[in-house]
């Protein structure tokens, strides 16, 4: 369940996603013990402020019987996809993965609409940590519409090397390496070229296909404009969030939109996710035609600290995101 400061009247509201092995309550914890003596809803008293949990757990007991999460946190350690990776940075998705990833972003996305249903879309703000930002990113990406900000702090984007390759190609790097093969093959073999090939995989996959006209791919050529490029992304994960698995051929949506205000924060000493990630996250949404802005902070590590948050919310009231009213409350605090 997820943990909710709720006010009776509200001017935005805030989704915050924890880190993989965290959970929305140690989150909040987080939060308070730096912004101490002051609770996050004196901060943010108008603000709706909900903290969710990642879906997936491992068993809850060992071969003893012995729990291996605390009573008062059954969410502690959940994780938002599986992963052998320590900070959930895998470079490629395996089907199961993409199949967890569709029900992140279809989830999230309702939280969205959920939320925007009382405050507006535009104040709607999704706060994420670590995987939980990747988490976020996705959802953004295949979105119609804008939101009101998305905030990153130590942020991951997993499977980062497929999100390119589908931005560039439409395909993810197995596919795309494997079509390579096939051609390489054929064009040995005197058999047919990449058009013909295209064709008939565009036959078989329309046949059964239920999406929408506007998301059959089309013949873009090789543009590499930011709105070909998110055009493709979107494409694919539109559709992996209808079916839960990758297309076997290139989708396209012409009505992308990449107005959504990103903000990164990350410490220079952080230990555990090096900053380099946060550069190839930044990378990743100026590819796509965003307007990302990426603060790396000095002397900070992993640990989230007073100075990130106060740093974090500075960045919000500069780049005037949101309403009056909300950006009030924050620098009042700041």
């Amino acid at each position: 369940m997820p943990v909710r400061e709720i006010p009776e009247y509200a001017t935005a509201s805030f989704i915050f996603l924890p880190d993989m092995k965290s959970s929305g309550k140690i989150l909040l914890s987080e939060i308070e013990q730096e912004n101490k003596p002051h609770r996050l809803n004196n901060i943010l008293k108008d603000v709706r402020c909900i903290f969710y949990d990642a879906p997936y757990r491992d068993p809850p007991a060992t071969a003893d019987g012995m729990s291996r999460r605390p009573a008062d946190d059954p969410c502690a350690g959940n994780y938002w996809y599986t992963s052998d990776d320590p900070i959930g940075a895998d470079e490629t998705a395996t089907a199961i993965q993409w199949m967890q990833l569709s029900y992140d972003i279809k989830w999230l996305e309702e939280m969205v609409r959920l939320e925007a249903r009382f405050v507006g879309r535009e104040n709607v703000f999704i706060v994420g940590f670590g995987t939980g930002f990747g988490i976020a990113a996705a959802t953004v990406f295949q979105m119609e519409e804008r939101i009101g900000g998305l905030l990153g702090v130590h942020p991951v984007m997993p499977f980062h090397v497929d999100l390119k390759y589908i931005a560039l190609d439409g395909q993810t790097k197995a596919v795309v390496n494997a079509w390579s093969e096939m051609e390489k093959k054929r064009k040995e073999e005197g058999g047919q070229g990449e058009e013909e090939m295209e064709e008939d995989f565009s036959d078989v996959d329309g046949a059964g296909s239920e999406a929408s006209a506007r998301t059959l791919c089309v013949n873009d050529g090789n543009d590499q404009t930011h709105e070909a490029r998110l055009g493709r992304l979107m494409g694919l994960l539109r559709y992996l969030v209808d079916k839960g698995e990758v297309p076997t051929f290139k989708r396209v949506c012409d009505r992308s939109d990449a107005s959504t205000p990103v903000i990164l924060l990350h410490g220079m000493d952080d230990k555990q996710v090096h900053f380099s990630y946060a550069k190839d996250t930044v990378q990743t949404f100026w590819n796509l035609g965003y307007k990302a802005k990426l603060d790396i902070m000095e002397d900070e590590g992993h640990k989230l600290s007073r100075m990130m948050l106060r740093e974090l919310f500075t960045h919000f009231v500069k780049l005037g995101l949101g309403n009056e009213a909300t950006r009030s409350q924050i620098q009042h605090h700041l």
